[in-house]
């Protein structure tokens, strides 16, 4: 069995370098139809580069992740895993690239400064209102004027 040195002992648990633990998630994700998360990667065709089935080339590739809060992250979102797609990314950019948040969500909530999820609620919550569900929309009136401005700014129709 050959070691690729990312991993010690404290005591009876086993530590592994946040990178060996990237490379792990990673396979899991797109070769084991039993992981939760394969339908998202494996499942709709995502691979890996056949260079990184070993794990020393990946690190070779990718080199140290540059602080704790940066993950692997591939820069299209469709495409595979491999040298010219991934990098290390922190979770904000990680969050712009996710297929559920759109550019506009981002556009409303620089524009109002808030975190995107916060942005998406609002102007969720105004769609409803515009529907005539009231007991949904429970925005102040004055932040529902901001969100229809911001909506409004950012191209997005109620």
């Amino acid at each position: 069995m050959k070691s690729h040195g990312e991993t010690r002992m404290e005591g009876k648990r086993q530590i592994v370098s946040p990178e060996y633990q990237a490379w792990c998630q990673m396979r899991k994700r797109c070769l084991n139809p039993s992981h939760r998360a394969y339908k998202r990667y494996g499942g709709r065709g995502i691979s890996i580069a056949s260079e990184w089935g070993a794990f020393e080339n990946f690190l070779a590739d990718m080199g140290r992740r540059p602080s704790g809060v940066h993950t692997l992250e591939r820069i299209d979102n469709d495409g595979p895993y491999s040298k010219d797609n991934c990098k290390w990314a922190t979770y904000d950019e990680q969050n712009k690239n996710r297929s559920c948040c759109t550019a506009k969500s981002w556009l409303v909530a620089e524009i109002l400064g808030v975190k995107v999820g916060t942005a998406r609620t609002m102007m969720q919550k105004v769609r409803y209102k515009d529907r005539g569900v009231a007991h949904l929309a429970t925005l102040s009136p004055a932040r529902e004027a901001r969100t229809r401005a911001a909506m409004a700014e950012a191209g997005v129709s109620a």
